[in-house]
């Protein structure tokens, strides 16, 4: 004899209504928490990528960081130099031959063009990963840096142009050409035929606007590297400059 099978369905609209009513919230509940776990895996695998992405901004942070820094001290070398050079132009009766010569290599000879690793950050912002920050102040540095990074890599492609034009006019002019052949192999070159030539004192201030200018660019860009390096230490937890200051002196 074949099994019998008691199946109950609601008698009455209001009771399959409420039957209805409670299937429909089951499979909403699991459509709810299924979405809500995927949101929730899915920002974990956001916040994980970004993690990573602020550890190799960091590094090249530091790596740009160094190189700002060496680069600064042969810019504000050659600055200092025609400084000096224009200050003895019209104080100074007779210079040392090789103190001459060094000035006058620091300050005709010491530009650099150069250009910031930017690769991270432009993967950031092509991406989009910026705007998934949470940090705003972190977002506005990541901005920031990047605007001043392509402002210096711009005035660098400019300056470029115009020590081209420099260096055409220094090879038309034979006694220019001397004395910036002298200067490099640091050849003897007497203070009196520089000093009485005011085509050199151009030469001297058109030095000192580069290297001032290049200067300031080379600030104002570590200022932003330096404010988005102590936000990115800060986000990833590790120990700031004044931190690492204080743990040092503890050590001590």
């Amino acid at each position: 004899m074949a099994p019998r099978f008691n199946l109950q369905f609601p008698k009455s609209f209001g009771s399959a209504l409420r039957w209805f009513l409670a299937e429909f919230l089951v499979v909403l509940s699991g459509v709810l928490v299924a979405v809500a776990l995927g949101n929730h895996f899915k920002e974990q695998d956001i916040n994980r990528n970004n993690r990573q992405y602020l550890r190799d901004l960091l590094m090249e942070l530091e790596h740009n960081s160094e190189e700002v820094l060496k680069n600064l001290e042969v810019e504000e070398r050659g600055q200092q130099a025609a400084i000096n050079l224009l200050s003895s132009i019209d104080t100074v009766s007779e210079l040392p031959a090789d103190s001459l010569a060094v000035w006058l290599s620091y300050c005709l000879n010491s530009t650099i063009n150069y250009r910031p690793r930017m690769g991270t950050v432009k993967a950031m912002l092509t991406l989009g990963s910026v705007n998934s920050l949470k940090n705003v102040k972190l977002r506005a540095a990541i901005i920031n840096y990047e605007q001043e990074a392509i402002a210096l890599e711009q005035f660098f492609n400019q300056m470029t142009m115009l020590e081209f034009g420099q260096a055409r006019r220094l090879v038309e002019d034979g006694n220019a050409q001397r004395l910036l052949e002298g200067s490099r192999s640091l050849k003897p070159i007497r203070w009196t035929e520089v000093k009485e030539d005011p085509k050199y004192e151009k030469l001297y201030l058109m030095s000192l606007i580069t290297y001032s200018n290049r200067v300031t660019m080379y600030k104002s860009y570590d200022k932003e590297l330096q404010k988005l390096k102590k936000l990115l230490r800060t986000e990833l937890g590790l120990p700031t400059g004044a931190e690492k200051s204080a743990e040092k002196k503890q050590s001590k």
